[in-house]
């Protein structure tokens, strides 16, 4: 076992509460070198035993080391360590910046500047923009600019783009568009084209058997071995949990009218965050609990249809003590604060709720979301890229974090002293 250094005991010992203390001590500890990046810690009995304190003080330091991006939580494994505290000389990488990018590992080091002409296949609206959707233009864009941007001004390379968007609205095969790429005398090609799990079994011989360096972009963990960077889908649902019940919201629901694999990773880090504040199964409710219709095969206008049906039953549901917990903004969250109108209901006052993907509209209703790290994503495959083109590389995969923005949509302050007794309880809960 680890030996810990413990709390300081006598008249000298810091002020301010146990667990920030033992935050402050942990996050030196990473710092230090302590646990490097990718280890596990103790366990929390073991760390708990060391600094002298109960099991739930040493679980609320933890927590907070969690939010800051240095630590992830397992449900049955562990804790890990993901990141290191940012410094001047910390490795790009390895940094937690205020924009919440999380590395699973970090670099040995920063990578050269040598990068020769970097090719983009991207199914991002560029040259076929009108009818395509606006916040899909804009998100899309960030990370295309972010990874000029990076290519410019950090190496002084040339981007050349492949646009695999047809004017229709659907894409050219991908293994053609790379057999022309590989032509065109690349360092190394970024593809931002793949969405879904069967996508990459379709091309994976294709992307594995690539005579030049690649790096995917994507969203999810694609579990092959090609250099990938994603943000973590399930750490996005522990965030959005973990943020309800630290407002005071104790029954928590996740609303998905159609079952993506993205969705399902969501909810399971809800139902992570629920274990750790000592919640039974039983207080998150999936709903619908069952759907037969799939995102893959209905258009965006039959998708709001069924959104719309399920959301018109959750009336009921709508009472101060839930928090619900959308699977996006515009197939999901919009559709509640719609149903909620109609009841008369105001989230942030009678009930919570939290999405993800951080639409345009949320901003103006107030609607609390994760906003998904476009331009990190960007930047992050840059850097990957050139340190795999110059046998920099010690990783090949890049986990980001999406950043949690509040608004009145879950806070607990309208629902007035009780909200903040839930609150405080779901606190002691979690740690």
């Amino acid at each position: 076992m680890t030996n810990i250094k413990p709390l300081a005991t006598s008249k000298n010992r810091p002020t301010g509460p146990a667990y920030r203390r033992i935050a402050r001590d942990l996050r030196e500890r990473i710092t230090q070198g302590t646990w490097q990046v990718g280890s596990m810690l103790p366990g929390r009995r073991d760390l708990a035993k060391e600094y002298d304190v109960e099991p739930k003080t040493l679980q609320r330091a933890i927590l907070e080391l969690v939010d800051e991006g240095l630590l992830e939580t397992h449900v049955g494994r562990g804790t890990f360590v993901i990141g290191k505290p940012t410094t001047r000389d910390t490795p790009i990488a390895a940094a937690i910046p205020a924009s919440g990018v999380v590395s699973s590992v970090s670099w040995g080091q920063a990578p050269s500047s040598t990068l020769g002409r970097v090719g983009l296949i991207s199914d991002v609206p560029m040259s076929h923009a009108e009818g395509t959707e606006i916040p899909r233009r804009i998100f899309g864009m960030e990370k295309v600019r972010a990874i000029e941007n990076v290519l410019s001004d950090k190496y002084n390379s040339e981007l050349v783009i492949y646009d695999i968007l047809k004017p229709d609205g659907e894409l050219y095969d991908l293994d053609e568009v790379l057999a022309h790429a590989y032509q065109d005398g690349l360092s190394g090609i970024i593809i931002d084209c793949i969405v879904r799990e069967d996508d990459i079994d379709q091309h994976f011989p294709m992307l594995h058997a690539s005579p030049i360096p690649l790096v995917l972009i994507s969203y999810m963990d694609l579990h092959r071995p090609i250099p990938n960077v994603f943000f973590d889908q399930r750490q996005a649902g522990f965030q959005a949990a973990h943020h309800l019940l630290r407002q005071g919201y104790r029954d928590l629901v996740f609303f998905a009218p159609v079952w993506p694999s993205w969705a399902q990773e969501r909810y399971a880090g809800v139902c992570d965050a629920a274990k750790m504040a000592g919640m039974q199964d039983a207080t998150v409710r999936r709903y619908p609990e069952h759907t037969d219709y799939s995102i893959d095969v209905l258009t965006k206008p039959e998708l709001e249809v069924i959104a719309m049906g399920f959301a018109s039953k959750m009336g009921p549901m709508l009472h101060p003590r839930t928090g619900i917990i959308a699977m996006n903004d515009n197939m999901a969250a919009l559709q509640v604060f719609d149903i909620a109108e109609e009841h008369g209901k105001t989230p942030g006052r009678d009930f919570g709720i939290i999405s993800f993907d951080d639409q345009p509209w949320t901003l103006k209703r107030g609607c609390s979301s994760l906003r998904l790290p476009f331009e990190a994503m960007g930047r992050e495959a840059v850097n990957l890229l050139a340190a795999i083109v110059n046998g920099e590389a010690t990783v090949t995969e890049i986990r980001l974090r999406s950043h949690l923005v509040s608004r009145s949509s879950s806070r607990s302050s309208a629902n007035g002293a009780h909200g903040a007794e839930r609150g405080a309880r779901a606190l002691s809960a979690i740690g």
